[in-house]
Parts: C-alpha cells; sequence; structure tokens
C-alpha cells in the first residue's frame, strides 16, 4: 500500500513536471490542480508510513487540501473548458469558502468540530486512521455535490 501511494506521489510529481515543460495553453487552472494532487499524494504517502496519531493527524491535514480544493479547481477546470466566464467575486467566494472548511479541517486533534476522535491501527506495516466524524464533517461531502451539479450545469448550459 504505502508502495501505491509512492508510487502515486511519483506519477503525480512527473505530471506536474510535464505539464509544466510541455504544455502549450500553460493554464494556471490546470497547474495549480496537478499541484494540489501533488500536495495531497504527499499527505497519503505520509499517512501510510506514519507512526503515531499526531504524525497520521498532519498527513491527514495534507492530504485533505486535495479534499478541500480539488473540487472547486475541477469545477473552475470545467469552467474553463466550456468557456464560461466566472466572475472575479464569484470565484473569490468559493475560494474563500474552500478556506473556512480547511480552516475546519486543521482543528482535527484539537477540537471535535470536524473529528470528534482519532487514533491510528496498522496492518502490515501500513498506517489507518481510525475517526469518528464531527458535526461540520458534511461541509466536505456537501461542497463535492454542489460543485458535481455546478459542473453538469456548466456543461449543458454550455
Amino acid at each position: 500500500m504505502e508502495y501505491m501511494n509512492l508510487i502515486c506521489l511519483l506519477v503525480s510529481l512527473g505530471m506536474l513536471f510535464w505539464l509544466y515543460i510541455f504544455d502549450v495553453k500553460n493554464s494556471v487552472t490546470q497547474f495549480i490542480t496537478f499541484v494540489i494532487m501533488l500536495i495531497s499524494n504527499f499527505g497519503y504517502f505520509f499517512l501510510a508510513i506514519s507512526s503515531n496519531v499526531e504524525e497520521a493527524i498532519l498527513a491527514q491535514k495534507i492530504a485533505y487540501v486535495g479534499g478541500i480544493f480539488l473540487p472547486v479547481f475541477y469545477f473552475f477546470l470545467v469552467l474553463e473548458i466550456c468557456h464560461v466566464k466566472l466572475n472575479r467575486f464569484a470565484g473569490s467566494v468559493l475560494l474563500l469558502i474552500q478556506c473556512v472548511i480547511f480552516g475546519i479541517v486543521c482543528t482535527i486533534g484539537r477540537s471535535g468540530l470536524y473529528y470528534k476522535f482519532t487514533s491510528i491501527h496498522t496492518i502490515d506495516g501500513i498506517t489507518f486512521i481510525d475517526r469518528e466524524y464531527g458535526p461540520l464533517h458534511f461541509l466536505c461531502p456537501l461542497t463535492l455535490v454542489i460543485y458535481l451539479l455546478l459542473s453538469f450545469a456548466v456543461a449543458i448550459y454550455s
């Protein structure tokens, strides 16, 4: 499992370099999306090799960079592909909402807002985090559904 996470990490790093070196379009949104995927894969790799709860929680927070910010950047990519312009203010509000949710995620291990309880267990040398979801955990899946529906709407519109 940790080898798979390492492979995903290396593939995302290779994709980032490929995009940087060979992409003619030089889309900032695509580049940011690949950077977020790279950071998230670092988090999953570090989670797999973590040896205590504090390391696992920090790795989970790093992995959540992708879980929180990828949906909004995928939506921005759909807008870009469909040649639909989004008001800068609206885009800023969407990013601000995701930043607030990430701020809540950063409270893991310090409050029960996102995870009420965390512990780890190891199977065959791979660390897994056990958790009980807190009252604000619903925000991440909710935004995922909202961006999915918005992306469908933009695709149908265009």
